[in-house]
């Protein structure tokens, strides 16, 4: 470590919570995947065996067969053992894909030839704890709207991470334990008054039957509802793109993560929409692409010039034309042309004119 001109020893290691850690673990990796190609030849036909993802110090290597697998990873145990490292024998595994692995607290598993992305077991295990943790055992100062904002606070943030998955089912159990802890606090809080009086007085009832905890003065402050989070197909970035050079780029992708994700702006289009497609008039379902068009022929950044469409929908944007805004036939139609003669007349006498 160097501190004003003058280098002391190190004694311990990069903190795991410190910005230096993933930097440094990518610049050790930084390599390994062109080790794995090299083993294949010049002439790579698939690409896809020996394919690596990595995340600072995680990483995650495919291979077509399990004697591929053994190759690569005595690759992976020369290239960072030269480095001064070695791999964690209780985390470093060969796991057939049709078993199931988890990786950056994501399971995935193939399951009759489709991959499937769910939240990892120990990934639900630790958020619901953390959630009890927050809910059971709250500030001793502590009101009912700082909860309900600590909650969502916690909810949008871990929903944020698994939403790129098929996380609808999980997200629907997290909204039915988030409701249990708080029913349980309040009966501690109240231990006089009964189960019904508690959900009257703190929770109302949507119109699809669901429960909704709330200011008892005020019910736009509520917890949020995990099953009612937009989920979304992950997008992958163009990684030659440079974020200095190609704005255009990088500002067309994170328009495109918001429209997708249904957030900013495009939540008041989404909400009033009530989620259903503004062609066919049928709800958007979670796990479908969407789009937003523009109302009329010209594009502006109003609010209630914008709709939400469904991806296989978007082709009827260039036919549509809104009932509002004119009616064609073939009586106005010949009118509109005599309109135009007629305004052709007038331009050439005034050019002969002058």
């Amino acid at each position: 470590m160097c501190f004003n001109n003058e280098i002391f020893p190190t004694e311990i290691g990069i903190s795991l919570g410190s910005n230096l850690s993933p930097l440094l673990g990518n610049m050790i990796l930084d390599g390994i995947q062109k080790e794995l190609y090299e083993l294949q030849g010049k002439n790579i036909s698939d690409y896809k065996n020996g394919y690596m993802v990595r995340f600072a110090d995680d990483i995650a290597i495919t291979a077509r067969t399990k004697e591929d697998a053994m190759q690569f990873k005595e690759i992976v145990e020369k290239f960072i053992g030269e480095r001064g490292l070695r791999l964690n024998k209780t985390k470093s595994k060969i796991i057939n894909i049709h078993e199931g692995f988890d990786f950056l607290s994501r399971h995935y598993i193939k399951i009759n030839n489709h991959l499937t992305v769910v939240p990892s077991e120990k990934a639900i295990e630790n958020f619901e704890k953390e959630l009890q943790d927050l809910i059971l055992n709250p500030e001793e100062h502590w009101t009912q709207k700082s909860l309900i904002q600590s909650i969502n606070s916690k909810l949008y943030g871990w929903a944020t991470y698994h939403r790129i998955e098929e996380s609808e089912e999980i997200f629907k159990h997290i909204d039915v334990l988030v409701n249990a802890l708080l029913l349980k606090l309040m009966k501690k809080k109240y231990p006089l008054k009964s189960t019904k009086q508690l959900t009257d007085r703190f929770w109302y009832k949507l119109p699809d039957g669901r429960y909704v905890f709330a200011l008892t003065n005020n019910k736009k402050i509520s917890v949020i509802n995990l099953a009612d989070i937009v989920l979304v197909k992950h997008r992958r970035m163009i990684l030659k793109e440079n974020i200095f050079l190609d704005s255009d780029y990088f500002k067309e992708w994170n328009e495109q993560q918001d429209i997708n994700k249904v957030s900013g702006k495009y939540q008041s289009v989404w909400e009033r929409q009530n989620g259903k497609c503004y062609f066919c008039g049928k709800t958007i379902n979670k796990e479908q692409e969407k789009s937003i068009i523009y109302k009329s022929f010209i594009e502006t950044n109003r609010i209630q010039d914008m709709a939400y469409v469904h991806e296989f929908c978007k082709d009827d944007e260039l036919v549509y034309i809104d009932s509002n805004i004119m009616h064609l036939s073939a009586a106005n139609l010949r009118q509109i042309f005599e309109e135009i003669q007629e305004e052709k007349k007038i331009t050439n006498t005034y050019t002969r004119e002058i």
